[in-house]
């Protein structure tokens, strides 16, 4: 299904988040208008081309590997300015009100046409300004640029702001956000898993910068399902979040919100467009009622991590922590039969007597440890530490 709208939830009672803003996805034009060729300016190029070299990473993520030679013609034909053209003649493809995002698909087409006539024909910038889903991405980060300055135009505090990009991708949203909120944001932090992708655009744009625009950050090899390392992380920062994520695939979109709700107090904003949803959902979808006879519950909900205090996240790393270990000495203790290291239900020298082999698994069972706590002398059910 394709949405074509984009609206606010007001969830006051939805602590801790105080602003959540669900982003439907938009309907994306695959039309172009003819291209024309453009003038392509030399303004900054000569130095924004050498920084490309002096860095060594390719338009295609290879690092390491010296470019040969910074330019492919003058750019004038690459799909930023039909984007361009696109924009300026129809606004946005979805059928948003119009209005609503004249301003900010304004200020995006003047960033745009900065970046064309500097950066189109540079071999480093073809990846992000030669991309064939550009326009498409461009339009999704201006709903949310929108979304976002709204909800910094209604701010009672004026302390800084730190963007986080979640699942950034090529980080279009970040670098957009950087040259729009130069005076709003203290810097964006632009994170994804995939480490290889060429963000070499963003450590130019970096290099480039002027005029107090705000820095991006390149978190890459984050995951974001490691929330623990993530709070810490991000809560090192020192500054107010503004979480935007878009196209969080499956489960990404629940740790998304899950991180949120454990910022409580420094997350103030999540704009979340989630993409294909979780298998959870897929089942209920599929099932309509829940499980059926030998379906496990757990298929058809999605967990999402709530706010906890300090004093109970601190009981739950340890009693993690405790249960690691119980299983690293599940796994290394030797079988009571042959003092090999293997569960004893795999043991070649179990009888056959099936009153005998019960009682082998008893006396197993007793010499084990506990799986919460990792002590001897007690079962699970009767562990005391919760």
């Amino acid at each position: 299904l394709e949405f074509n709208s984009a609206f606010t939830l007001d969830l006051d009672r939805w602590k801790p988040m105080r602003a959540f803003v669900l982003l439907l996805a938009i309907g994306q034009s695959n039309s172009f208008p003819p291209r024309h060729p453009r003038p392509v300016s030399t303004s900054n190029r000569r130095f924004a081309e050498n920084i490309m070299i002096n860095d060594g990473v390719l338009a295609d993520g290879n690092a390491g590997e010296k470019m040969k030679g910074g330019c492919l013609g003058d750019g004038s034909n690459w799909r930023v300015w039909a984007v361009i053209d696109e924009l300026e003649t129809n606004g946005l493809s979805a059928s948003t009100p119009d209005e609503e995002f004249t301003t900010i698909t304004s200020r995006v087409v003047c960033v745009l046409k900065q970046w064309a006539n500097e950066f189109a024909g540079l071999q480093t910038w073809q990846s992000l300004l030669n991309k064939n889903a550009l326009l498409h991405e461009v339009e999704e980060s201006i709903v949310a640029l929108h979304l976002f300055q709204t909800w910094l135009d209604k701010r009672n505090s004026k302390s800084p702001v730190t963007l986080v990009d979640v699942c950034c991708g090529k980080g279009i949203t970040s670098l957009l956000a950087s040259f729009l909120f130069r005076r709003e944001l203290y810097q964006v932090v632009a994170l994804d898993k995939n480490a290889s992708i060429n963000w070499h655009h963003i450590k130019a744009a970096n290099m480039i910068a002027a005029n107090g625009r705000p820095r991006i950050m390149i978190w890459g090899d984050t995951n974001l399902h490691e929330i623990d390392a993530l709070v810490e992380r991000l809560g090192a920062i020192g500054t107010t979040l503004a979480f935007i994520g878009i196209h969080l695939c499956k489960n990404l979109s629940p740790a998304a919100v899950g991180l949120a709700n454990n910022l409580l107090g420094v997350c103030d904003f999540l704009l979340l467009a989630p993409c294909c949803l979780p298998r959870q959902a897929r089942n209920y979808a599929k099932f309509k009622y829940g499980p059926v006879e030998g379906q496990r519950f757990a298929s058809f909900v999605i967990p999402v991590r709530i706010h906890e205090s300090e004093e109970d996240r601190k009981l739950r790393l340890e009693a993690n922590a405790r249960r690691a270990n119980a299983k690293r000495r599940f796994a290394n203790m030797p079988c009571i039969l042959c003092d090999e290291i293997h569960p004893i239900k795999k043991c070649s020298l179990l009888p056959c007597d099936e009153s005998e082999r019960f009682e082998i698994f008893r006396r197993a069972e007793d010499l084990s440890p506990c799986w919460r706590c990792g002590e001897l002398g007690h079962k699970k059910e009767q562990c005391q530490t919760f």
